[in-house]
């Protein structure tokens, strides 16, 4: 059976720009993006990244699932 995974796919200028906004790093983005951490700071980039991009349940074949993040508090 495929492992499925959750992955945001943004492009290289929307990953600098939510690091230079959040003040972290490009990796702590990119961790963010692959759900490979669960802590507020990443959904909260998660959650920025989703007004511009779009989320996708990654198999084989790419499938665009619902935005989870859709009604988000912003502080």
């Amino acid at each position: 059976m495929e492992e499925k995974k959750e992955v945001i796919e943004i492009s290289l200028e929307l990953q600098r720009e939510i690091a230079k906004v959040f003040k972290v790093t490009e990796r702590t983005v990119q961790s963010a993006m692959r759900f490979e951490t669960k802590s507020p700071t990443a959904r909260i980039l998660r959650a920025y990244a989703l007004n511009g991009a779009e989320q996708y349940e990654v198999t084989t074949i790419k499938k665009k699932v619902e935005n989870p993040y859709k009604e988000t508090i912003t502080f």
